[in-house]
């Protein structure tokens, strides 16, 4: 089954390209209040705001910077090979939540990713 050459577009029209100020009082409330367990990266993104409000971790998990991290980097960086699934997955998602008005914080999901250290046999 060949890919939607469209998955992705939807979701990268509607998200920005701005890091998170975490110096603001929202995003130090946010690093006094989220509990963040090691090899672990937590983001939250405002579409009200559009931009990405609060980022911790992301050094530690994929070598980007807290204060350089955006949405629009979260959503490219996929590899080629998982790439379809996670713009099917985001563009769907972001349908999904686009329909609700209401009790939107009970609409959450996490992701595990696997860092990948590509060797002659194996990822670890």
């Amino acid at each position: 089954m060949t890919p939607d050459p469209t998955f992705g577009k939807y979701s990268q029209s509607l998200i920005t390209d701005i890091p998170a100020d975490l110096n603001s009082p929202q995003a130090q409330h946010y690093r006094a209040t989220i509990r963040r367990f090691p090899e672990e990266a937590v983001y939250i993104y405002s579409f009200k705001e559009n931009r990405m409000v609060y980022a911790d971790g992301w050094e530690e998990i994929l070598g980007y910077k807290d204060a350089e991290v955006t949405m629009m980097t979260i959503v490219t960086i996929t590899s080629p090979e998982y790439a379809p699934f996670s713009h099917e997955l985001n563009d769907k998602a972001l349908m999904f939540i686009q329909s609700r008005t209401k009790n939107l914080e009970e609409y959450s999901f996490t992701i595990e990713l696997k860092k990948c250290i590509r060797t002659a046999f194996t990822c670890r």
